[in-house]
């Protein structure tokens, strides 16, 4: 690249189209049953498109903006533990193609922060995604950006889907 010029195979730090994306306030909550995922009731998910978990969707993606439902909370886990929280809380991106749900736990878990104090922000936006799947186990990719578009962090998550 010229000098002053980002390479081209390089992520921009700041996404320029989030900023028109539709507010959380104006969009419906996704709550999954308490009794399949006890743990949803912390998370306010606002999907910004209709595939959800069931949709049988032609792509395991969702894209939606999140936030710890008690804000207490959130500042007691402070920005890092809250973008840890947000990048663990979309279901696996496989359970978009399908109709009825199965177990899909994850086995690993590996976040890389983008700057080493990511800023507070009560919202964030998660771009989650499959990136492949077998019969027996899948990897999920989530980028977390602050409600301006700045990278917050991105994690990689290793699944095994059970009752194939």
């Amino acid at each position: 690249a010229r000098a002053g010029q980002r390479p081209p195979h390089l992520a921009p730090a700041v996404a320029p189209v989030l900023p028109r994306r539709p507010a959380p306030a104006g969009l419906v909550r996704f709550l999954p049953p308490p009794e399949v995922v006890e743990f949803a009731q912390h998370v306010d998910i606002r999907p910004l498109t209709a595939t959800v978990p069931g949709a049988e969707a032609d792509e395991p993606r969702y894209e939606a903006w999140v936030r710890i439902v008690d804000p207490d909370v959130a500042t007691t886990l402070g920005p890092a533990g809250t973008a840890a929280v947000l990048l663990d809380a979309m279901p696996p991106g496989v359970l978009a193609l399908w109709q009825r749900p199965r177990p899909v736990p994850t086995v690993e878990l590996t976040i890389h922060f983008a700057s080493p104090t990511p800023e507070p922000a009560a919202w964030h936006h998660v771009a989650h995604e499959t990136a492949w799947a077998g019969p027996s186990a899948c990897v999920d990719q989530t980028e977390l950006r602050s409600p301006a578009g700045r990278l917050v962090a991105v994690a990689r998550q290793t699944r095994r889907i059970v009752g194939t």
